[in-house]
Order: C-alpha cells, then structure tokens, then sequence
C-alpha cells in the first residue's frame, strides 16, 4: 500500500509540472500562423466549398468577426474585401457576429460600406446587451443555424475561435493572428487554423 501510495503521489506530481508546459504549447498553436502557401490552400478550399453548396440550392454562410478579423480601427485587414466579395459572388452569404454593441450598428455598417465590404443583403448580429463578447457568440449558435450551413468562421479572439471549433466541427475556423485579448479556456477541434491575413488568396 506505501509503494502503491508512493507512486501516485509521484503521478501527481509529474501531472502538476507537466500541465504548465502543455498550456502553454497548445497557446501556442494559436499564435503559429500557417505557411503562405497553405493559407491560401486553405482560403481556395473555403471559396470551393461555399460554390459547391450554392450549386446544390443550398444556403452557405460564411462566418465573420468584425474587429481585428475583417477591419482595424477605420481600415480593412489586407486581402479581406477582395476575399468576402468573392464568397459572395460564388453564392455565401456573410454573417457578421461581432462583440460591438447594438448602438454602434449604423455607424459600422456604413464603415463597412466605406471599405468596400459587402453589407447588401448580408446578416448583422450585434451584441444586444453588452455581454462578454466570447459568450454572446457562443450563445448565436441557434441564430447562425437557422440561416444556412456554416462553412468558415473568421475569428482573431482565442477563446471565441476555439468555441467555434468545439461547436461547429463540420466548418473551418480560421483564426486570424492580429491579436487577442483572451486565453482560451478549452480545447479546440483538429478544424481551426490560423493565418496572418486574407492576402495568400
């Protein structure tokens, strides 16, 4: 009984200095954006996929974050307008899920409308009550499947992106590496990768 108390006092101590090395390589995998030539791999894939559903008279949705996802301050993440008009042409239709409170609709959609991003006939799903941004896209999930099949989710916030991940196994999550202001809490699907911008495309 001693040695066999011994050693799981020993597992657990082996546990408890391995576990901070481990967090702290899978934070990592969220900062290691993928190759140029994999992102856009990876962007053709999303752009094949949302075809291939408009084709069959289906509804494919492309899931997108707004602040440093899409946009920074008043411009454009590179690469993104190009990309999200071209989704749009081949039959998505863009769901944009931010954490910016409902007040601030008007003077963002006329933002997006500035930079070039497509705002006719796309979905706006703003925060309604301020909640913790994380959470409120976590909780859209029924809104998100009512309009269609999510094929991507853009998303630069760590927590959020791994959420998706969790939820929506079936779509690629795509994280984009500008910054975040979260630690993930979770574990997060073989689906999500993470790219620096939209330009590989």
């Amino acid at each position: 009984m001693a040695v066999a108390s011994l050693n799981m006092r020993f597992v657990l101590l082996l546990v408890a200095l391995l576990a901070p090395a481990v967090a702290r390589a899978d934070h990592s995998f969220l900062d290691r954006s993928l190759s140029r030539p994999d992102a856009r791999r990876l962007l053709h894939e999303v752009k094949h996929q949302v075809k291939a559903l408009a084709r069959q008279g289906r509804r494919p949705l492309v899931v997108c974050d707004l602040d440093d996802t899409l946009i920074r301050r008043r411009t454009s993440i590179p690469g993104a307008v190009s990309y999200l008009n071209k989704l749009t042409r081949d039959g998505a239709r863009i769901i944009y899920l931010t954490g910016r409170p409902t007040y601030k609709k008007h003077d963002t959609i006329a933002l997006l409308k500035h930079l070039g991003l497509p705002v006719h006939g796309q979905k706006f799903l703003f925060n309604p009550l301020s909640h913790d941004a994380a959470e409120w896209k976590r909780s859209a999930r029924p809104m998100i499947l009512e309009r269609g099949t999510p094929v991507a989710f853009f998303e630069n916030d760590k927590r959020a992106a791994c959420t998706y991940s969790q939820q929506y196994r079936e779509s690629r999550v795509i994280r984009l590496n500008t910054r975040s202001s979260r630690s993930p809490l979770a574990q997060w699907g073989a689906n999500l990768a993470v790219i620096q911008d939209f330009t590989p495309y």
